[in-house]
């Protein structure tokens, strides 16, 4: 019986070659979709590029609820001081059991989708794409169940997306 980590081991290899082979961002973003999926719960998944100057991010892929949503009339989101401003000032991946708790009233932040039940995202874990040290995008997964992720398998299964795509 193969273990949690032959499985990561697994998907890890056909992620890298699905992105070694990639000619556009949008066949890499479905191949991070289709890792993540299979190996952490995932109700969403959202994918921005970080402007330091103006302290925004503009997303550039949406998945939730098994379909992908077309982010190009999304308005750039201000970077505050929730999970996600966190992770991107640390350089560190965040996970957040109560998402809508550690978000909070003053900050803002994506909810990626409702399920049938509308209900909202429970728990996300955001990990920063970083290049020579300089934080470039976050990669959020967010799942309607709470406590889904740990961080020994959130950090692992997001370091080797981000060393995947390169980051």
């Amino acid at each position: 019986q193969a273990t949690y980590r032959d499985r990561l081991l697994q998907r890890l290899a056909a992620l890298a070659q699905t992105t070694g082979g990639a000619r556009d961002l949008k066949t890499i973003f479905r191949a991070v979709l289709d890792f993540a999926s299979e190996s952490v719960p995932c109700s969403a998944l959202f994918i921005s590029l970080y402007e330091s100057e103006r302290s925004i991010r503009k997303g550039i892929y949406m998945w939730y609820n098994g379909k992908e949503v077309d982010v190009s009339a999304l308005e750039p989101i201000k970077v505050g001081q929730g999970p996600v401003g966190q992770s991107i000032r640390s350089g560190e991946v965040e996970i957040v059991n109560d998402y809508q708790h550690a978000a909070g009233k003053k900050s803002t932040h994506v909810y990626l989708g409702f399920d049938e039940d509308e209900r909202e995202p429970r728990s996300t874990v955001i990990a920063p794409m970083t290049i020579m040290g300089n934080t470039v995008g976050v990669i959020e997964v967010q799942s309607y169940e709470p406590d889904a992720y740990t961080r020994e398998h959130a950090t692992a299964l997001l370091d080797k997306i981000k060393q995947a795509l390169l980051f």
